[in-house]
Parts: C-alpha cells; sequence; structure tokens
C-alpha cells in the first residue's frame, strides 16, 4: 500500500511540474505573441523574443516607470541598518520573506519608532512593487492598501509603473510567474545565477507594452 501511495505522489508530482512548466511557456508565449494568433506581426528587433504583434511595442522597465519622484527606491546601504537596530516589535522591516510569502499580515523584523523617523525616506506605501534583489532574486509582491508602516530592508527595491503602459498585477505574474524576466537577468550577468540585482539592471529589464483591454485579458 505504501508503495502504491508512493508511486500516485512521483506521478502527481511530474503532473505539478508538467503543468508548472506548460504554464511558464503559456505567460512567455502571451506576452509575447498576445491572444489573438491571426493579428498581423513584426519584428520585435530583439532575437530572443522575435516577432511581436504590429500594435505593441517593447520598452525597458526605465521607460515605463511612474512618472514621480521617485519612482524607484533601493534599500538602504550598510549601517545604515545593521542588525542592532532591529527590534522585537514596532515599525515593520520589509524583507525578503514578505515578498516571497506574500505575507502583509505577519513579520518578523521590526525597527523602533524613532529608528523608523530617521529612516522615512525609506517608507513603503500601498501601491509599491516590492522586488527581492539577493538569493532568490526577482521575485515581486504589490504592497496592499493598509499595509503596516514599514521600511524597505537592505535586500529590497522599491518601484512603480505607469499603469497606462502595464498593469502591476500583470508585470508581477510576468516576473513570479514565467522566466521572460529572470533569462534577461541571466543574459546581462553572463552567468547561470544571478546573485544580486541593482536598480540599474533592474531597470533595463525589456518588457512588452500591451493595449490596457489585452492585458487585462492575457491576465485574466
Amino acid at each position: 500500500q505504501c508503495a502504491k501511495i508512493d508511486s500516485i505522489i512521483a506521478d502527481i508530482e511530474k503532473q505539478i511540474e508538467t503543468l508548472q512548466k506548460y504554464k511558464k511557456s503559456l505567460i512567455t508565449e502571451t506576452v509575447t505573441k498576445g491572444l489573438d494568433k491571426s493579428v498581423p506581426m513584426k519584428d520585435s528587433g530583439i532575437e530572443w523574443i522575435g516577432a511581436i504583434p504590429m500594435h505593441w511595442e517593447i520598452k525597458r522597465l526605465k521607460f515605463m516607470l511612474a512618472n514621480c519622484t521617485e519612482n524607484m527606491k533601493v534599500g538602504p546601504f550598510g549601517s545604515a541598518l545593521s542588525g542592532s537596530d532591529f527590534t522585537d516589535e514596532g515599525k515593520w522591516v520589509y524583507n525578503q520573506r514578505v515578498v516571497l510569502d506574500n505575507n502583509f499580515e505577519d513579520n518578523d523584523t521590526f525597527i523602533s519608532e524613532e529608528k523608523f523617523n530617521e529612516m522615512k525616506g525609506f517608507t513603503v506605501n500601498s501601491g509599491d512593487i516590492l522586488i527581492t534583489t539577493r538569493g532568490t532574486i526577482g521575485k515581486v509582491a504589490i504592497v496592499p492598501q493598509n499595509a503596516p508602516e514599514g521600511i524597505l530592508h537592505p535586500c529590497i527595491i522599491k518601484f512603480r509603473v505607469n499603469e497606462d503602459l502595464i498593469m502591476p498585477e500583470l508585470l508581477k505574474l510576468i516576473f513570479n510567474e514565467s522566466d521572460f524576466v529572470k533569462d534577461q537577468f541571466t543574459l546581462m550577468s553572463n552567468a547561470t545565477t544571478i546573485e544580486v540585482i541593482y536598480s540599474y539592471s533592474l531597470k533595463d529589464i525589456i518588457l512588452p507594452v500591451i493595449p490596457t483591454e489585452e492585458q487585462k485579458k492575457i491576465y485574466n
């Protein structure tokens, strides 16, 4: 009986792996070719993307950021926020775990009110897109309304996009559920593994510019 169960588990795990690969390829295919296979296509000018729908564009993320003074912010450097600053309670420090778990209810990293006031330049606001930059890199989460007050961890970058160009929810899907962005970081680093994402490399990520109504259909 145990052997039968183990065999079933192995089969299900293979199915899950196959479906995950299919989901990744489906997202990549859809955000480069669209849903309607009958539309006229044009050369994107980027070899690994190939042809895209005639009415789409390709832009780097730096040209898709929101039109505001602080559309991208890197977490504090070095001694600005050290281990001795962390407390058992207080204001949140938005760390990698928060982003990876997409968990805005619980946290284990805090700073005092005094330290928070000192570091208000790194405040996290609702609507910010947070991205992990070390370890498990390139995963994103969108800060919800009424999220706890807090600041960026040194391993997090926050940014905001122009929502006329790309839905944050679709961007999150592209970053988290496909290899479209991950492969670009690998190409940039000329390596099979990437250890750190910097703001300049994040800004150079290429994304499709898709009409809003099509974005909604693709996301759905």
